[in-house]
């Protein structure tokens, strides 16, 4: 029991460095796009506060998440009950939690504030054209692709003459990171949280029998 506290306590106070580092990035992001937003609201243009309003709300919402977390776990006591820590640890280390998934919700406002323009709008309003044909937009922007070898010229035409490709694109690429995140994110639990929570509940189950 002594040893695997040990090792609880070592992947405990990990996780405390972790949280307050992102605490201290995401809060030195904040204070640097506040300005940026109040000036912002005294020249209102349309998406452009949507942008700036998805990144601050992001950023602050995030910063909350890791702001309560951290206070989680500076508050963990190891002086309870072994079964009541045990059952901590157990909880503590499942894979998600509420507040992750309230985390998530905050990065997905915070990408759509990023990614928000009034030309991806303006894009997308395309495909409810009657006369727009996806099979010919994308013929012809494929077309254009094979057309130069310059890299840079064919974003910049793919840019300006197919405004759509760019969302889509991004959305591509938004989405990728994502799944690419949780997957690094879930290996990372089954490698160093799984083995100490199936631990945990092995003993409570011991311990209650």
């Amino acid at each position: 029991m002594d040893v695997f506290l040990g090792r609880v306590k070592r992947e405990d106070n990990n996780l405390k460095l972790i949280f307050k580092i992102l605490k201290i990035v995401y809060l030195v992001m904040l204070v640097i796009i506040m300005p940026l937003f109040y000036f912002l609201l005294l020249d209102v243009e349309g998406f452009k506060l949507y942008k700036m309003a998805g990144i601050a709300i992001g950023i602050l919402g995030i910063l909350l998440t890791l702001t309560y977390t951290h206070k989680k776990m500076n508050s963990i006591s190891y002086s309870e009950s072994t079964l009541k820590s045990l059952k901590a640890i157990a909880k503590r280390y499942r894979i998600f939690s509420p507040m992750d998934l309230m985390a998530f919700v905050f990065i997905v406002i915070l990408f759509f504030g990023l990614f928000t323009s009034e030309e991806g709008y303006l894009a997308f309003k395309d495909l409810n054209y009657a006369e727009f044909k996806l099979g010919a937009y994308l013929t012809d922007a494929w077309q254009l692709f094979t057309s130069t070898d310059n890299c840079l010229s064919m974003i910049s035409k793919t840019t300006t003459e197919f405004p759509l490709l760019s969302v889509l694109f991004t959305l591509i690429i938004i989405c990728s990171t994502i799944i690419m995140s949780t997957i690094v994110g879930v290996a990372i639990w089954v490698d160093r949280f799984k083995p100490l929570r199936d631990n945990a509940l092995s003993l409570i189950k011991e311990i209650e029998s």
